[in-house]
C-alpha cells in the first residue's frame, strides 16, 4: 500500500476515534468502508464536524483510490506488454 493511502486511512482513523470516540478498530473500520465506498451503514457520522469531514474524506478518498488503481494497472500493463515483447525477441 502506498503512503498516501496509509496516510488517509491513519487520519481517518485518529478522526473518528477522537470525534466519534469510537475504537481505533471501529474507526478503521468505518474509514475502509468509505474508502471503498462499501458503506454498510453500521457506523455512520453523528456530529456536523464528522459529517462535514467524510464528505471531503470520501472526495479525497476516491480521487487518492483512483490514482492508485491507475498505477497499478499501468504496471501490470506495462508488465504484461514487457513479458510478451521479451518473448518475441527470443523466438518464443
Amino acid at each position: 500500500m502506498y503512503r498516501s493511502e496509509r496516510s488517509l486511512l491513519a487520519t481517518g482513523t485518529i478522526f473518528y476515534s477522537g470525534v466519534e470516540g469510537w475504537s481505533a478498530l471501529d474507526s478503521l473500520y468505518f474509514s475502509v468502508t468509505t474508502l471503498s465506498t462499501c458503506g454498510f451503514g453500521d457506523l455512520h457520522p453523528t456530529t456536523p464536524l464528522s459529517k462535514a469531514f467524510t464528505i471531503l474524506y470520501i472526495i479525497l478518498g476516491i480521487g487518492v483510490l483512483m490514482a492508485f488503481l491507475t498505477k497499478l494497472s499501468s504496471h501490470l500493463l506495462e508488465s504484461r506488454r514487457s513479458r510478451r515483447d521479451h518473448g518475441s525477441a527470443s523466438g518464443g
